[in-house]
């Protein structure tokens, strides 16, 4: 099984997340102690650890999803996809009990989009719907107009994707992310003049070792080309 480009990408910005206090210190000890094996590298002890916590009960949703994120890493997708539909089901549950939890509706559109880059599934509505209703509830988030945006590129609502990506870039102005794929938009749409701007953004301020700095690179001298 073969994922699209982009998952690397969003797992790259999802392993950085961090997560809210809970009051439930047992349940806390045991989540968090899966994040730290995971941060050390000891995967095993990591899925040890999260699948006690489904076991128990224990903030079930957030366990699958960590789950399924290690699964990504070490490339082992068809049992990330697996994950995946067990991790759907918690979140949906989680959610029912908890519907102002943004950074669930966050998650949840998340694993809806690494779904839709698996061949012959198509979740990019369900992607849509969680993440607009978390940036309904946390609407000056960055992150989640970012992916908001993102959303709407791959499902070719690129005007809308604009105004997103715009709206995220008057929040977080120097995020190369939200302009990398503004660009994008903005080039699907015939404004090359404005993509060649943000794509020049990214190759004038993002390492070369960031992900999409290449391909920056080649999409704007493809673009200057086409000016002369």
């Amino acid at each position: 099984m073969r994922y699209g480009k982009w998952l690397g990408f969003f797992l790259l910005v999802f392993l950085c997340g961090v997560y809210p206090a809970f009051s439930l210190e047992s349940q806390v000890d045991l989540v968090e102690q899966a994040l730290n094996a995971k941060r050390e590298g000891d995967y095993t002890k990591a899925m040890s650890l999260l699948e006690q916590c489904v076991q128990e009960g224990v903030r079930v949703h957030d366990a699958y999803y960590e789950m399924g994120l290690i699964l990504l890493e070490k490339g082992e997708y068809r049992k990330a996809l697996s994950v995946s539909e067990k991790a759907v089901q918690a979140f949906r549950k989680h959610l029912d009990e908890n519907p102002e939890d943004h950074w669930s509706w966050l998650r949840l559109g998340y694993i809806y989009e690494v779904r839709s880059e698996a061949p012959s599934i198509n979740e990019w509505q369900e992607a849509l719907t969680a993440l607009e209703k978390a940036v309904e509830l946390s609407p000056q988030n960055p992150l989640y107009l970012l992916h908001l945006g993102f959303v709407h590129y791959r499902m070719e609502k690129n005007d809308e994707a604009e105004e997103t990506l715009r709206l995220a870039l008057s929040i977080q102005p120097d995020n190369v992310d939200i302009h990398y794929f503004l660009a994008l938009a903005l080039k699907a749409q015939g404004k090359n003049e404005e993509a060649k701007e943000a794509f020049r953004f990214v190759v004038e301020h993002a390492s070369s070792e960031y992900k999409n700095y290449d391909s920056a690179k080649r999409e704007l001298a493809r673009l200057e080309r086409m000016g002369h």
